[in-house]
């Protein structure tokens, strides 16, 4: 296997499929439903690697809910993880050579990607993911109902038509014999 820092310059712009085990989206929606019962956003994280037989595939092998602080206030609700946390993470990933390649949070509301979302993502990858979920994670998870942003190589949050979001994003066991694991890093 190639450690992350060997990707060229183009990150994962050109995976064409993201996939991702059920139970994985079960933990990371579960955790979100949970931290917005409490009236705050929630943010998960997705990391794996493109496979060796098939760069267009990136197979998501970890969700996990690094340490994070949710506000709430007159204009509105958020969330900060710290620096020494980011390093962590980081540094973690690094380690297992994985890549941070897709993130998760929720809105009390609407699914769409704020001016917040756009300049202070966790995820800066090229060809990343940042998926919005709305009403706090209320309702199971379902790709068309959540907004679906990519990162484009000049560093612009990109939105994923819906259609398109629903090929992009495959939820289910794909017979990956990779062991995928869910919590905290």
């Amino acid at each position: 296997m190639k450690p992350a820092t060997s990707l060229s310059h183009r990150g994962v712009l050109d995976v064409e499929e993201f996939l991702i085990p059920a139970g994985l989206i079960e933990f990371g929606h579960n955790y979100l439903r949970q931290v917005g019962q409490r009236g705050f956003e929630g943010l998960v994280l997705w990391a794996g690697r493109p496979r060796e037989d098939n760069a267009k595939i990136f197979d998501v092998v970890e969700v996990f809910a690094p340490k994070q602080n949710g506000f709430r206030g007159a204009k509105g609700v958020g969330l900060t993880v710290d620096g020494n946390e980011l390093f962590r993470m980081n540094a973690e990933l690094y380690r297992r050579r994985l890549l941070l390649a897709g993130q998760v949070h929720s809105h009390p509301t609407e699914a769409y990607h704020s001016s917040t979302d756009d300049h202070y993502a966790t995820v800066t990858i090229p060809g990343g993911l940042s998926l919005v979920v709305p009403d706090f994670a209320s309702r199971p998870f379902e790709v068309a109902s959540t907004a679906v942003y990519r990162l484009a190589e000049e560093g612009e949050w990109v939105e994923v038509s819906r259609q398109a979001a629903r090929s992009l994003i495959r939820v289910g066991d794909d017979g990956n014999d990779s062991a995928p694991s869910v919590g905290r890093m």
